[in-house]
């Protein structure tokens, strides 16, 4: 028996991704272009990343609202952009990110904690 999967069909059958950014409402144009993603994971400096990025954004949005979305943009600061970018990645691939928890500390090869190599704070008991 052979096995199939159609991606296509898939695609098609997802319901749309609705965000509201810089004080306008948008909706995906289709699924998340891959060509953008690849690009920012294999940018190795700001100079490949930032174009990556900015191809990633202009792409996911329907072409008569390219404008409006750049003005959006614009207008929005850079941690609404990342937090955006990483809810649209998200939401399209259906995998959404855990939230972020607090790191443990991790010990020292010699087994004492930063933590406690620390001088006590002057004026504490």
């Amino acid at each position: 028996m052979s096995r199939f999967r159609d991606f296509d069909a898939a695609r098609a059958e997802s319901e749309p991704i609705r965000f509201r950014l810089g004080g306008e409402l948008f909706e995906l144009a289709c699924v998340l272009p891959a060509g953008p993603l690849l690009d920012m994971a294999r940018a190795k400096t700001d100079d490949e990343a930032i174009p990556a990025l900015v191809a990633f954004f202009e792409a996911i949005v329907a072409d008569d609202d390219t404008e409006r979305f750049a003005a959006a943009i614009r207008r929005s600061d850079i941690r609404t952009l990342a937090e955006a970018q990483a809810w649209i990645i998200a939401e399209a691939t259906g995998r959404p990110l855990p939230n972020a928890s607090p790191s443990a500390a991790l010990p020292s090869e010699s087994g004492v904690s930063w933590k406690n190599t620390q001088p006590e704070p002057v004026g504490t008991p």
